[in-house]
């Protein structure tokens, strides 16, 4: 567990690296940027000196590193000085229930229909099911979310176009105090976003469950369960499923950190206020502290997900130890 703590500290401190100097490689400059077209050369000269833009990019790196171990990521260049942390803290929660509503619905929808089309291989079910999941891994995620927007916003107007609703924790406490309209507003916000997100994970899912299921299936302890006269959906669920999971664990923990960098093109499309809409307006101009806060806290959360799929693996399987 040290030694995974221990590469998930390297994994960071290179993402932040190859950040930072890809941040310092593209043109522009935060301190132009933010005076103006007006500004002369000494202006801008002297604002970079402020900002400490004129150091060394080796300097600048070592302080960012020292502030961040410290937990201070710094200040943002354009959005009035706020700090990085509590923009982050603002933006983060929307995200996560972004991401883990979008993995909910992958889970659901990918679990049974993997396990239907291994139970029932080559049949009508297990064909049209592959072809669907075939399509939607070709399908990008902004053509996607548009064709979406057409359909259940200015087709049958029943879902809103942009924007989220209350957050969930409070709709759902809105709702226990008898008003359940917040509650309604919020998950009408959520849906599109949501079913943009998930399809990517919903076909992993789904092809990895039958392959992992169709493996298990013909296994010797599974043709003896049969011949013990178990029922057809104990056998599929209590023997066969139980030991297919293991490798579908690894694909949701994987998942749920590309729903996290999936969510920065999905909330762009649908106006939704988390995380990666921030790092885009962040990139966008050219605000160093919010970019290099708002990824290292990506990969963060990556790593601890990737952390936590290990911890349920020996968990799962008593005969995998990490030393």
């Amino acid at each position: 567990m040290l030694r995974r703590l221990a590469q998930m500290v390297v994994v960071l401190f290179g993402i932040s690296l190859l950040v930072f100097g890809l941040l310092h490689l593209v043109p522009g400059d935060p301190a132009a940027l933010l005076l103006g077209q007006q500004a002369t050369a000494q202006d801008i000269a002297r604002l970079r000196h402020v900002m400490g833009l004129d150091r060394p990019v080796w300097y600048q790196f070592v302080q960012y590193v020292a502030r961040a171990a410290r937990g201070d990521l710094g200040t943002s260049i354009f959005l009035g000085g706020q700090r990085v942390t509590v923009l982050i803290g603002a933006h983060l929660p929307a995200t996560a229930e972004l991401a883990f509503a979008a993995m909910a619905l992958a889970v659901a929808v990918g679990v049974p229909v993997g396990v239907l089309c291994a139970v029932r291989q080559y049949s009508l079910i297990d064909v049209v099911s592959m072809a669907v999941t075939q399509i939607g891994v070709s399908m990008p995620v902004f053509w996607l979310g548009m064709l979406f927007i057409l359909l259940f916003s200015l087709q049958l107007r029943w879902l809103p176009t942009f924007g989220r609703g209350m957050p969930l924790p409070a709709a759902f406490l809105a709702m226990l105090e008898g008003n359940g309209a917040p509650l309604v507003d919020s998950l009408r916000h959520l849906a599109m976003p949501a079913m943009t997100l998930a399809l990517s994970a919903v076909v992993l899912i789904t092809r990895m469950v039958r392959s992992a299921m169709l493996e298990v299936l013909g296994q010797d302890y599974v043709r003896t369960a049969r011949s013990k006269g178990l029922t057809a959906r104990a056998v599929t669920y209590r023997h066969a499923l139980r030991n297919a999971v293991l490798p579908v664990i690894t694909i949701v923990g994987l998942q749920v950190g590309a729903l996290l960098g999936g969510a920065v093109v999905t909330e762009t499309i649908f106006a939704w206020p988390g995380l990666g809409q921030l790092l885009i307006n962040a990139i966008s101009q050219r605000d160093f502290p919010v970019v290099q806060g708002a990824t290292l806290v990506i990969a963060l959360v990556f790593s601890v997900i990737n952390l936590a799929v290990d911890v349920a693996y020996a968990w799962l399987d008593p005969r995998i130890h990490y030393g």
